[in-house]
């Protein structure tokens, strides 16, 4: 019985991890475009998911808006 409750809960763990790296490719390009949204009055420069920060080019200097 213990080895089941064990084996249950590494594929948990498994399916827990992957379901983190589909949550990441499917927000990305969300994030990314909503930075590109912000970025009206300026040309978008870059986005970084990891931090949530975007920047944009305004008068040719990169600014970071988040």
């Amino acid at each position: 019985m213990k080895d089941r409750i064990i084996c249950f809960l590494l594929i948990a763990l498994t399916v827990a991890l992957l379901a983190c790296g589909v949550v990441k490719k499917m927000a990305e390009p969300i994030d990314r475009n909503g930075c590109k949204i912000d970025c009206r009055e300026c040309q978008f420069s870059r986005y970084i998911y990891e931090t949530h920060h975007c920047f944009c080019l305004c008068d040719g200097v990169e600014v970071q808006i988040y």
